[in-house]
Parts: structure tokens; C-alpha cells; sequence
């Protein structure tokens, strides 16, 4: 997944207004692509762990009923939470719901952004229209 930086990517550069402006949709269909990128990555991890720690508490059950012993939720919970495996996928999940958090909040940047752009072309248009009047008027 690409990482983008926000200054560059979000920054406006009033000397080359008018490719910002056009730059504008494209850059906002990286971010939400890459916002809906990690979404999917998220559920699939999310997916991935609820599989693993399903497969592990089948094994301690069979474990433990070859052995004939009881096992209680509460030791399959403790044994998951201490799970090597379980505990790296957990780790993955909670970075890409971080990433999913500044992705997010890029693109909502990116409708400020967007806002901000208008803005700065409106005052561009009103003030080079303001400079054509005075010249002709003097």
C-alpha cells in the first residue's frame, strides 16, 4: 500500500494554480482508493484472525480431550491472547487501522483542499478582473 506525504500531497502552490486545480480529482481518487485499500486489508485481517484463533481453540479442545481434561472459555481466551501468532496478526491489524485513520483524515484534507482551491481561483479571477478595469478606465 502506498504512503503518501501529506505536505506535498495536500499543499497548495499558488504559482501553479491551475494544476492544482487539475490535479485535484486525482489525487483525491488515490487517497479514497487507497482509504478503501486499506479497508479491505482490515476486514481481511479481521478475517484472517477470527480463522487462526478459531483453528487454535479446535486444537486446545482436542488436546484436551485426549488428554481427558476440562477446559474452561477462559484458559482458550488466555491461551489466544498469549498466542504468538495471534498476538502478530492483532499487531498487523491495529497498523493498518492507523493507517486507516490518517488516510482518512487526508481525505477529508483533500475536501478542504478542494474548497480552498475554489477560493484561491475565485480571489485569482475577481483580482485579474479588477486590474483590467482600472487599466482601461485610466
Amino acid at each position: 500500500m502506498q504512503d503518501f506525504d501529506a505536505e506535498s500531497y495536500l499543499g497548495i502552490d499558488t504559482s501553479i494554480l491551475d494544476q492544482e486545480i487539475a490535479e485535484q480529482p486525482l489525487k483525491y481518487e488515490r487517497l479514497s482508493r487507497a482509504l478503501a485499500d486499506c479497508n479491505f486489508l482490515m476486514d481481511t485481517k479481521s478475517q484472517e484472525i477470527e480463522l487462526v484463533e478459531a483453528e487454535k481453540a479446535l486444537n486446545l479442545r482436542q488436546k484436551a480431550v485426549e488428554a481427558n481434561q476440562k477446559l474452561t472459555e477462559k484458559t482458550i481466551e488466555q491461551s489466544l491472547a498469549a498466542d504468538i501468532t495471534v498476538m502478530k496478526l492483532k499487531k498487523e491489524k491495529q497498523t493498518l487501522k492507523h493507517k486507516k485513520e490518517v488516510l482518512s483524515g487526508m481525505v477529508q484534507a483533500m475536501i478542504h483542499r478542494k474548497d480552498a482551491l475554489k477560493s484561491l481561483a475565485f480571489s485569482r479571477y475577481h483580482e485579474e478582473n479588477l486590474v483590467d478595469k482600472n487599466e482601461t478606465l485610466f
